[in-house]
């Protein structure tokens, strides 16, 4: 790995700042309490050195992006590691917090350009 990103969830799971439903003051995360050791910042980006024997080994010797749920080959991205391992918690925070959707966005159509 030579990239990880770090966002302001990250963080702010970690000093307990999201409440639940139930007790919105609760030191807890999205999905309920949150334990401690937690690994945060998914988001990676790399080259694969190796792999272990329930991964197929194409992807080593490859650049890769690796987020929360798939491992993408970015081998032939101009991008930097750091500036992909950025990539996942950006478009999941657009797509996710339905962005899209306050924006009443339809198929084929884009936001202008700002």
């Amino acid at each position: 790995m030579s990239a990880a990103a770090l966002d302001n969830t990250d963080v702010r799971t970690r000093e307990g700042a999201y409440g639940t439903a139930e007790d919105p003051d609760a030191p807890a995360g999205w999905l309920g309490p949150i334990a401690f050791p937690r690994i945060q910042g998914g988001d990676v980006a790399g080259v694969v050195d190796a792999s272990g024997s329930d991964v197929a080994p194409d992807l080593v010797g490859r650049r890769v992006l690796v987020d929360s749920a798939r491992v993408h080959d970015v081998t032939e991205s101009p991008l930097t590691d750091q500036q992909l391992a950025c990539l996942p918690i950006a478009s999941g925070t657009a797509m996710g917090s339905s962005c899209a959707a306050r924006g009443a966005l339809r198929a084929r159509e884009h936001f202008p350009s700002l």
